[in-house]
């Protein structure tokens, strides 16, 4: 049979579906006894019947279709309502119905099914992922709190290093003020050629130890001025030393073209103030020192600030390693 002679089957199905409850059936033994048969049934079925007869027969007529195999499709429709009523076609169209909705109640179960298992998958994934990802971090803070540790013993023995040189710093000081000025004094000496700066000082050594050379800090002012004419340090080699208990008077000639040399020559109210920085043995080694340099200084304050930060680093990262460990468990 042509596609046309099969189109013909299902207008001829779907034109003349009429319920009904008698006895008449279907005649599939040709298109003629088929149409004819249809034309007898349709007559004895109220509306609402014809509508159901429709419904079954379009059921039949889908379940079947093969748009391969058209003649293999008409006659597998055919036999399906050949000798059959109206309430036989209703009940088959129904049965059909039943199949189809129980195979989309089984396909949308299957579907809803590996919706639930790909969500678990999904999910179980993410629970791995962010298992090794929080297993990461927690590396990661103990690699991040080794090297904080680390660098806190760093500093902390900087920062003792620097108060044990302070603490030396301190004794030298105590030590120093030993050596006692008794008198400081600049002035500008006048000779035939030149004028040349003058510092005389007194000093007394009430320390126990020989003195070598004199190391000074000195600074030149005069009453009722904020910035000093002069700021320098100089040192003096004692001929022959001083020795514990002794009184030395010195009249020193600094460098007449350096700092001395900036000092005004026409006033008489400057006042020298003179501080012992240094003092070298007998054997001319240092034997106390007072500087504790501005570099020093800068060190133990920038180790402080470094240790408060690293103390504060270190307290975050325990802080959120207690927080994995209670989310790991």
């Amino acid at each position: 049979m042509t596609k046309i002679h099969m189109s013909r089957v299902f207008v001829l199905l779907i034109s003349f579906l009429i319920v009904g409850c008698g006895e008449k059936t279907i005649d599939g033994s040709s298109d003629e006894s088929l149409e004819d048969s249809i034309k007898k049934i349709r007559e004895d079925l109220s509306k609402e019947e014809k509508e159901k007869f429709k419904a079954a027969v379009t059921a039949v007529a889908l379940k079947n279709i093969n748009l391969v195999d058209p003649e293999g499709s008409k006659k597998k429709i055919v036999k399906e309502l050949d000798g059959k009523t109206a309430l036989d076609v209703i009940e088959l169209g129904e049965k059909i119905a039943a199949e189809i909705e129980e195979k989309q109640a089984k396909f949308e179960e299957e579907r809803l099914l590996r919706e639930k298992e790909e969500v678990a998958r999904r999910k179980e994934r993410q629970v791995q992922y962010e298992k090794e990802l929080l297993e990461h971090r927690k590396q990661e803070i103990a690699a991040q709190k080794k090297r904080i540790k680390e660098k806190i013993i760093k500093t902390v023995d900087e920062i003792k290093e620097l108060k044990k040189q302070y603490e030396i710093v301190k004794k030298a000081r105590s030590e120093i003020s030993k050596f006692k000025i008794i008198k400081s004094e600049f002035y500008y000496a006048e000779s035939s050629y030149i004028t040349k700066p003058i510092i005389d000082l007194k000093i007394k050594n009430e320390t126990k130890y020989p003195i070598s050379r004199v190391y000074f800090s000195a600074v030149l002012s005069s009453p009722g001025r904020s910035i000093p004419w002069v700021k320098d340090t100089f040192n003096y080699k004692v001929p022959g030393g001083v020795e514990p208990g002794e009184i030395a008077e010195w009249s020193l000639a600094p460098n007449m073209f350096g700092e001395w040399s900036k000092a005004p020559r026409d006033r008489d109210d400057m006042i020298l103030t003179v501080e012992v920085t240094r003092l070298d043995g007998s054997d001319e080694e240092t034997l106390f020192d007072s500087e504790f340099s501005e570099y020093d200084k800068n060190r133990v304050f920038s180790a402080r600030e470094r240790l408060d930060s690293l103390k504060e680093s270190l307290k975050k990262l325990n802080e959120e390693q207690q927080d994995k460990g209670s989310k790991n468990d």
